[in-house]
């Protein structure tokens, strides 16, 4: 090694020692900033949760408080949001709080949105069975469709409801019907 060598090995420890100096200062600087970015990165996570889908969860566990509870965390003014979705969970949530005349509201929300799927249907003409809004049920039974047609528990409601309407004769048609189907 020359002088000249040594003299610049001198002055990169210092140097070195300046650096290390340096980074050991802004330590409280660099901790604040990995603190907020993690602040920052778990408001993120929070932001996109699904609540929807996590009331659809809760509701099919039957979670019901849960379900409620998420529910109303949905953003009702997210472009995104699917209304159809949110009104016919929120109304299979009111079903099964025996709540049939909000469900029944829900529901027909749901539809104005656009068609609903046979089963939705069904679930308005039970809750509109319950509420002994016979004439409701028979036109809920008759959205659903062809879908329905082997499930033998429709027969019946569609018969009693047209029984309680005093529509005998159609109610004992759609006995004669159900009897050639399943018979």
């Amino acid at each position: 090694f020359t002088k000249a060598n040594l003299s610049r090995l001198g002055q990169n420890k210092n140097s070195i020692r300046f650096e290390l100096n340096r980074i050991n200062s802004m330590k409280p600087l660099l901790l604040v900033i990995l603190i907020f970015s993690f602040n920052l990165s778990a408001k993120e996570k929070q932001e996109s949760v699904d609540y929807l889908e996590l009331a659809s969860l809760m509701l099919k566990d039957e979670n019901l408080d849960r379900a409620e509870l998420a529910l109303s965390q949905v953003d009702m003014n997210d472009e995104k949001l699917d209304l159809q979705r949110y009104y016919i969970i929120s109304a299979l949530l009111k079903i099964k709080q025996n709540d049939n005349t909000r469900a029944i509201a829900l529901i027909k929300e749901a539809k104005h949105t656009g068609p609903v799927d046979a089963v939705i249907n069904v679930h308005l003409a039970q809750a509109a069975f319950a509420l002994e809004d016979y004439q409701l049920s028979i036109e809920a039974l008759h959205d659903a469709g062809d879908a329905i047609v082997k499930i033998p528990s429709i027969y019946h409601m569609r018969a009693q409801s047209h029984w309680n309407l005093d529509n005998h004769k159609m109610a004992i048609a759609v006995l004669d019907q159900a009897a050639k189907i399943f018979v």
